[in-house]
């Protein structure tokens, strides 16, 4: 009796203890699987919203230049080729102010009605040379026709601008014509600032943790920004089994994609199942043996009145009372 006393007690005990388990090993999976979805949402909302602002704080700047009352006077002077040498000097030095007071933009071109083309420019020694228009996918020429047809601000994405100093620069651009408010229609030139890349990767660096790679692509899906500068121009792809988390910058058309690497989340959640394990096989034996002190206390007590119950009968003494009519 005792046996059968433990054993299907330690059955139901077994029931029981496995379905707490059971949940609460899937309650730890959506819990940790939920966390972590939601932790990379606020971080890649929050670098979306840091790009927005980096990006309109140059837009900004470039429509200071493009907007100034000098640069439309020197502009037109040098178009018309009258005191064209004062102005060009004027601009130059304007243009320094302008490179020198922000540390991510690398080179300023101006790209005038009647074709010439004024630069500064920190990636090269030769203060008349542009470092990056003659590797880029467009002409000056072309950059002219787009920038200048419209009054919108162009931008293009990363393309690798030069080598300067022992050391690779990749470059993205704004652009945007001349507006002379009193003459909207008269074309004067375009602006050109071209930006470091590591601009975008100092944004995308807040979403990056030690399991994760973050990239930042265009329209196109072509990488525009991230660790491995190897990477930038190539299509995007990542590895089977990696999480991939994507947010569209509205303003720019670009994505940010964060690869989210699955083994460390598999590890955590391992580690919670082992633990989870271990405390169900540290309460069953804990049950077993409550169970068996029980048991055997309650089968002694039924074997000692069955045993009370022989002698009696050996004794002659009978073992129940007569019933009464």
């Amino acid at each position: 009796m005792r046996q059968m006393l433990i054993s299907r007690f330690s059955i139901l005990t077994a029931v029981m203890i496995t379905v707490i388990c059971t949940y609460m090993a899937y309650s730890s999976a959506v819990t940790l699987r939920r966390g972590t979805e939601e932790l990379a949402a606020i971080n890649m909302k929050a670098a979306e919203s840091i790009l927005s602002i980096r990006f309109s704080e140059y837009e900004n700047l470039l429509y200071q230049m493009y907007t100034n009352d000098d640069m439309v006077i020197w502009a037109d002077n040098i178009n018309k080729g009258e005191d064209a040498a004062v102005s060009v000097s004027k601009m130059r030095r304007y243009l320094s102010t302008v490179l020198n007071s922000n540390s991510f933009i690398k080179s300023i071109m101006v790209i005038m009605e009647n074709s010439r083309v004024f630069t500064y420019d920190q990636l090269t020694y030769s203060v008349h040379e542009n470092s990056w228009i003659s590797r880029f996918s467009l002409s000056s020429d072309e950059i002219y026709r787009l920038a200048s047809a419209d009054f919108a601000t162009h931008v293009w994405p990363t393309e690798f601008g030069t080598r300067f100093a022992n050391q690779d620069y990749w470059l993205f651009h704004l652009a945007h014509r001349i507006v002379n408010y009193k003459q909207l229609e008269k074309l004067y030139g375009v602006i050109v600032i071209s930006i470091d890349e590591r601009l975008l990767e100092e944004v995308m660096r807040t979403v990056k943790t030690e399991d994760s790679e973050v990239y930042l692509t265009d329209e196109n899906g072509r990488i525009i920004s991230c660790t491995d500068k190897s990477l930038i121009g190539t299509a995007f792809t990542y590895a089977a089994g990696s999480s991939v988390d994507q947010l569209e910058n509205g303003i720019l058309g670009w994505n940010i994609i964060r690869i989210h690497d699955n083994s460390r989340y598999m590890q955590s959640l391992l580690e919670k199942l082992l633990q989870i394990v271990g405390m169900g096989v540290a309460l069953m034996l804990a049950a077993l043996f409550v169970i068996s002190k029980i048991a055997g206390k309650v089968t002694r007590d039924i074997d000692e009145i069955v045993e009370g119950m022989q002698r009696t009968d050996e004794a002659g003494i009978p073992s129940r009372l007569p019933r009464k009519e």
